[in-house]
């Protein structure tokens, strides 16, 4: 198994840096915002938009658990948090990375099966 270490450009450590502190950001609004009632539901849609497309599965997921478990409502969004941005995470700077420098490994399997 190789191992190498890749050097992360200055754009990726920036898109990085940026997308935690949009996660953060977001449960620091729903902390500071929790006695509204629509802060519930706007944080859960702003998480599911800061990690799309994966928020929306993540955000079906938690909400499928928790219509069949009675949960308070921060109980029920500091997980949606949680999962949303660890799915958002490995989503864009894991897989697509993955995806991206395997990309032409993988167009010439293809091209040569066919």
């Amino acid at each position: 198994m190789r191992h190498d270490k890749r050097r992360l450009s200055p754009i990726g450590l920036s898109l990085r840096a940026f997308y935690v502190a949009a996660c953060i950001g977001a449960l620091t609004w729903f902390w500071l915002s929790r006695s509204e009632s629509e802060a519930t539901i706007a944080f859960t849609w702003l998480m599911m938009f800061v990690t799309m497309p994966v928020g929306f599965l993540g955000g079906w997921l938690i909400g499928s658990v928790f219509a069949l478990v009675e949960t308070t409502g921060n109980v029920q969004s500091l997980t949606l948090w949680l999962v949303c941005a660890v799915l958002g995470y490995l989503q864009w700077f894991v897989f697509v990375p993955w995806l991206w420098r395997n990309r032409d490994r993988n167009l010439g399997r293809s091209s040569r099966a066919a």
